[in-house]
């Protein structure tokens, strides 16, 4: 489901790195450009997504989209020596999902060890992780091998309009650290 602007400017790190897992229609992307993310990368497996997110942000140099699932593309996001130099300690938006799985687990494993300075980390559905198959302490743990110190907390997430215009609450973990 989309992140609301808000949310990704209360935890957008100092470096203003948006990095996203699920572009969908770039309503993610939009949000971060709108919370004042200056780089943004963004990656999804579904070609015509990213066709569509290329169509909309044509022209923004500071939008980067990897058509790759989402692991792959972290991988190939965090290996990469230029982008590495640009993204400082990123904010990550994991939204990559199909309907009846998550690769969350196999995220937070990339996000580990790609040895970046403390990113701040947002876990969308939360509500849908049980159906998963991710149990929640599972998913802690994984969080808490990136960096065992971040603050955890949870806030609402809101469906996709027009088909399902709901809030839904406290459905993002948001995993941060408290910078000055």
């Amino acid at each position: 489901m989309p992140i609301l602007a808000e949310n990704i400017e209360r935890f957008l790190t100092p470096s203003k790195t948006f990095i996203e897992t699920g572009t969908l229609w770039g309503d993610g992307i939009q949000a971060a450009l709108d919370a004042g993310a200056e780089r943004v990368w963004s990656i999804d497996s579904a070609p015509q997504a990213i066709k569509k997110a290329q169509e909309r942000f044509a022209g923004m140099p500071s939008v980067r989209l990897i058509c790759a699932n989402s692991v792959a593309g972290l991988e190939r996001l965090f290996r990469d020596p230029e982008a590495r130099a640009q993204m400082g300690a990123p904010t990550i938006w994991l939204d990559a999902h199909g309907s009846h799985d998550s690769p969350v687990l196999e995220e937070l494993t990339v996000i580990r060890n790609a040895d970046l300075p403390t990113p701040n980390i947002l876990i969308d559905d939360m509500r849908m992780m049980p159906w998963w198959g991710v149990e929640i302490s599972t998913l802690m743990d994984s969080v808490r091998s990136v960096y065992n110190l971040y603050h955890i907390d949870y806030v609402d997430g809101c469906g996709q309009w027009p088909r399902d215009p709901g809030m839904y609450p406290k459905d993002i973990m948001v995993a941060y650290v408290e910078r000055s």
